[in-house]
């Protein structure tokens, strides 16, 4: 099975700088970052429990370098992250030789460059300030492959995933997992990056134009990670494998997007739905049986 981490997909030394440079500049004052990410954990909580939970076992996949909904859960919960890049706890060269050497150059220069620039430093700094905490405890996140998870059956108690889905190859199979791995009345909430969304999330800058689906992006400026699975395509693997699961879509849109989208369904893109070219965020929550 083939694992694509979209850090290290390769577009040049300039990209690489310009990337570094965005990064810096939304992350300089992080806190409406980090408030945002608690609050989306807080959504999904609500959604799927209807309070604050505690003392669950709950399992992130793809918590990101700084994990941040992840440190939120485990302060009251036993959580536990997996991720197919090694999230690096303590900074230190032979965490960033190591790196390099399991997850390649591209990865390791990103993530010096993220050091070297204080952003992964502000976060923490700042998750630690909201939850009220004077030192973060870090918690655990295993190099793991969420098709195999290797963890027994009714394991856990939530699972969650955010932008990491739309990563993933043979979805169906991580999607196994989770239903195998979640006891009876728990709970999966999974969100994703619609591909089929006006930017498809690519590189380019005629990002309401549909770039990646009408041939006017370079295959350079197109993320090469992504399973461009579209809407329907989601609906069927959820519907078969997770009967009942609630699916929910996300703009933004606005009057003149719906507009444009309508035009191109009625002539380039018309094999493609208006519902899944204004939408850039599918939510999919499901409560496995008791």
């Amino acid at each position: 099975m083939e694992v694509r981490p979209y850090t290290s997909q390769w577009r040049g030394w300039r990209t690489l700088a310009s990337d570094l440079i965005k990064d810096y500049r939304s992350q300089r004052n992080p806190t409406e970052l980090v408030s945002r990410r608690i609050e989306d954990a807080q959504i999904m909580e609500q959604s799927a429990f209807g309070r604050r939970v505690s003392d669950r076992d709950i399992l992130d996949i793809g918590p990101g370098q700084v994990p941040v909904q992840l440190i939120y859960f485990n302060a009251l919960n036993r959580a536990i992250g997996i991720d197919v890049n090694q999230i690096i706890e303590r900074r230190t060269p032979l965490a960033l030789l190591r790196l390099a050497r399991e997850a390649g150059m591209v990865r390791a220069v990103k993530t010096f460059g993220r050091w070297a620039v204080g952003i992964d430093s502000r976060v923490r700094k700042t998750v630690a300030a909201r939850l009220n905490v004077r030192q973060l405890e870090w918690p655990k996140v295993l190099c793991m492959d969420a098709r195999d998870l290797h963890f027994p059956d009714a394991s856990f108690d939530f699972i969650y995933s955010r932008s990491v889905f739309q990563h993933i190859t043979n979805p169906e199979s991580a999607l196994n997992e989770i239903r195998r791995t979640l006891r009876p009345g728990g709970a999966m909430h999974i969100s994703l990056h619609l591909w089929t969304c006006p930017n498809g999330y690519t590189y380019v800058s005629t990002s309401w134009e549909w770039p990646h689906l009408r041939g006017l992006a370079k295959p350079a400026d197109i993320d090469q990670s992504r399973n461009r699975l579209r809407l329907a395509d989601w609906q069927r693997m959820f519907d078969e494998i997770m009967p009942g699961t609630e699916v929910r879509l996300r703009g933004p849109q606005t009057p003149e997007m719906i507009a444009r989208a309508a035009e191109l369904v009625r002539s380039e893109l018309h094999e493609y739905s208006l519902e899944e070219l204004v939408n850039s965020e599918l939510s999919a929550l499901w409560k496995k049986p008791l």
